[in-house]
């Protein structure tokens, strides 16, 4: 949560007597509320009390007209919004979809808030009911509804998931990381993993290898993966994604496809787990805590350039990309080139005016290449040593 207050604060909203105030009183004190006040005061709860050790507000509203700025307050200044419905009256769920959302969206002012949709009061639901068919269409269509579930603060039961939940959902965010309506990995994330596997393929030879796996293990986990582990990943990759394992090893498309199903069977600590320890923050670039491992301080008549190293690197960098060995860059082969990037960083209008060596074709060659580096170690040159990490 590199840059921002670490607290993470948890709003609960709906209607009038959905179970609000219940939930909030059951999840703090394991006891039911028989006569609850109308809004409870914001609780808190420090970090040595919260499994993921950071601390959380959790905000109790009222959806009353006299109390429309407390709740427009609460929304603005939460991390993730906890929306209530009764599983006894359907009206409350309508009015989910129909009032709550686009309201959330409103009050949010443009920014994504992830919201966990909860159907409180379980123990009354008609047997007949059943949550899953209530709120698919909800799911499908509101991609800032993360996820949903039910509970029953009278009988004590899920109360606690549904901050725990909700706590994930900041910490662990689904959104970065997979596009619901399309039921596909966000590309941030799938150029992010397919860095992290170029870097642990140690040989080069397209496939992670068991000892290449088990240092992966180790520097991600601080443990190997046990025989029988390895060979039950790599069966349910072959099963799946036939091509994903090969001479005994996983292959790139096997690696994101790991990845995916852990995100789609709500292993979400163990992906994002992965990309923290490779230096990657929440919006899933390299964050500044990694690139802060270099000072760039100088003085004003001062400017930085590339060290013969920093030349050989990207000279590196454009041979390797040079598959048909024709001297230039391709628009397929820059494309590749920073596919391990969160994309070219030339493509702002400040590189605009930079005119370097082109072929006649206006292809990249060797000496633009390394002069568009120069240009933008001396302008930017944090952007170099991120894209020179990017790059491996």
């Amino acid at each position: 949560m590199e840059g921002r207050d670490p607290t993470v604060r948890i709003a609960v909203v709906g209607d009038p007597g959905v179970g609000k105030t219940s939930l909030i009183t059951a999840a703090a004190t394991e006891t039911f509320p028989d006569h609850p006040p109308p809004v409870l005061p914001p609780a808190i709860l420090p970090a040595e009390t919260v499994p993921e050790c950071v601390p959380v507000v959790i905000t109790d509203t009222s959806s009353r007209p006299e109390d429309a700025a407390a709740l427009e307050l609460a929304v603005q200044e939460a991390s993730v919004v906890v929306l209530c419905f009764a599983m006894d009256r359907p009206n409350t769920l309508a009015r989910v979809s129909r009032h709550w959302i686009p309201e959330l969206r409103r009050m949010a002012g443009g920014a994504h808030v992830p919201v966990l949709l909860v159907g409180c009061k379980a123990d009354a639901r008609p047997a007949d009911h059943t949550l899953q068919a209530a709120v698919v269409p909800i799911l499908q269509n509101n991609p800032a509804v993360e996820t949903c579930m039910e509970c029953s603060a009278k009988k004590l039961q899920y109360v606690g998931e549904v901050f725990y939940l909700a706590l994930r959902a900041v910490v662990h965010p689904t959104a970065p990381l997979f596009d619901a309506q399309a039921q596909t990995l966000r590309p941030l994330c799938s150029r992010a993993l397919k860095r992290i596997f170029m870097l642990c393929d140690k040989d080069k030879d397209g496939i992670l290898n068991e000892a290449e796996l088990n240092a992966f293990q180790i520097h991600c986990f601080n443990a190997p993966l046990q025989t029988e582990e390895l060979i039950g990943v790599k069966q349910v990759v072959a099963e799946r994604v036939p091509e994903g394992v090969q001479n005994g090893g996983l292959t790139l498309p096997g690696f994101i496809f790991l990845h995916a199903l852990f995100i789609e069977r709500g292993r979400l600590e163990t992906t994002w787990a992965v990309l923290r320890r490779y230096g990657y923050n929440n919006d899933l670039v390299l964050s500044q805590e990694t690139l802060s491992a270099v000072n760039f301080s100088h003085a004003p008549d001062q400017v930085l350039e590339l060290s013969e190293e920093g030349r050989a690197f990207f000279t590196s960098v454009f041979e390797r990309c040079d598959v048909d060995d024709d001297g230039v860059l391709s628009t397929r082969e820059q494309e590749e080139m920073f596919s391990t990037s969160p994309g070219s960083p030339w493509s702002t209008p400040a590189y605009d005016g930079v005119l370097v060596e082109t072929s006649k074709r206006g292809l990249l060659s060797l000496r633009g290449f390394l002069a568009k580096w120069a240009y933008t170690t001396a302008t930017e040159p944090e952007v170099t040593l991120a894209y020179a990490l990017y790059f491996g």
